[in-house]
């Protein structure tokens, strides 16, 4: 649910249990991700104060007593419960990097940093490889897509193009199109594929 990209074999504690014990079995609390994201992001744990409004490290030195963490919201962007493209935006350019969207709400712009940084979304060579791939790959099957006359292999060509890795190049190809002169050009042809987001197309084959 991080980097969309390699399998989620891992459970993921996103408030570490070494510093909330009482979540280490609350379904709520678990994500699945890969190895790589759940190593990178391991204790590395900030929260926004409810009571300073300010940004606190949630952390505890081995010879310390254990007390309750600083109580507030979680600095991560929590992808199971808001949509990362409101705080990130991705580059769809080499190297497709991600990057703070513009806000004036400076947190917005904290979080997303932060994000980036603690999963390591632009510094895996792996990652910005196969972004750039799935962007190939999904410019390919909407054209394939558009030069396509029979209309229940349209059907099933929509549905799969919902279904290819890396789901967020997907989403940018749409915000985007109108900057990108191919892509425009593309959806003018099928503006119907605006719509193709978050669920598979109404009318797609099982």
């Amino acid at each position: 649910m991080y980097c969309e990209d390699s399998a989620a074999d891992e459970i993921e504690h996103v408030r570490p249990k070494s510093f909330y014990p009482d979540k280490t079995f609350v379904w709520e609390n678990y994500l699945a991700a890969c190895g790589r994201c759940d190593g990178s992001k391991s204790n590395r744990f900030h929260v926004i104060s409810t009571r300073h409004r300010e940004l606190f490290e949630v952390e505890r030195k081995q010879s310390e007593p254990v007390t309750p963490p600083e109580p507030g919201g979680m600095l991560l962007i929590d992808p199971r419960r808001e949509d990362p493209l409101r705080f990130l935006k991705l580059d769809l350019v080499y190297p497709f990097h991600f990057h703070a969207i513009e806000s004036r709400v400076c947190l917005a712009r904290v979080r997303a940093a932060y994000t980036i940084h603690v999963l390591g979304l632009n510094a895996r060579d792996t990652l910005l490889k196969r972004r750039r791939a799935a962007y190939g790959t999904y410019v390919a099957r909407l054209k394939e897509y558009i030069s396509e006359r029979d209309p229940e292999r349209r059907g099933r060509m929509a549905y799969e193009i919902c279904g290819l890795d890396h789901p967020t190049v997907w989403r940018e190809i749409q915000r985007q199109h109108r900057a990108i002169d191919e892509l425009r050009s593309l959806f003018e042809q099928a503006p119907e594929a605006l719509a193709w987001r978050g669920a598979l197309p109404a009318a797609s084959p099982p």
